[in-house]
């Protein structure tokens, strides 16, 4: 497990766009889930890859590839830098 920012984690309610598994990871997740719920499940495989700079303990990024019923789905990429204000 690694930190995560909470737009990339959750699902969250609010204004703004309609959120998807392309900006966040929960929604991914849920996105397997469901897969896996299909009768007969699919299979579900993931690569998921950290990606650090200097001296942080959370990445930079998070790189996931994943494969349904051996299928390789689009890689997605978050963001999981904050965003500073000044």
């Amino acid at each position: 497990m690694v930190p995560m920012l909470e737009t990339v984690n959750k699902n969250l309610p609010g204004g703004g766009p309609p959120r998807s598994f392309k900006d966040n990871f929960y929604i991914l997740e849920r996105k397997w889930a469901d897969a896996l719920k299909e009768n007969p499940p699919k299979t579900v495989r993931v690569k998921i890859e950290n990606i650090f700079s200097g001296d942080l303990n959370s990445p930079d990024e998070i790189v996931v590839t994943y494969w349904l019923d051996g299928i390789m789905q689009q890689i997605e990429n978050y963001d999981n830098i904050p965003e500073v204000t000044p």
